[in-house]
């Protein structure tokens, strides 16, 4: 049975995601979207304490 704090990590992370970086760009290309979204995760896991 799921509790209401499985989700928790993932809301908080795509919070972060948008606040930091999605809300500041409009994209026209898919591909820049995609290039931004892999750059952000790769610097979220590897430089950030969690």
């Amino acid at each position: 049975m799921p509790v209401p704090y499985d989700n928790a990590v993932a809301e908080s992370f795509f919070l972060s995601m948008k606040a930091e970086e999605l809300s500041h760009h409009f994209y026209e290309e898919p591909e820049k979207l995609f290039q931004d979204v892999a750059e952000y995760v790769d610097s979220f896991n590897s430089k950030r304490i969690h």
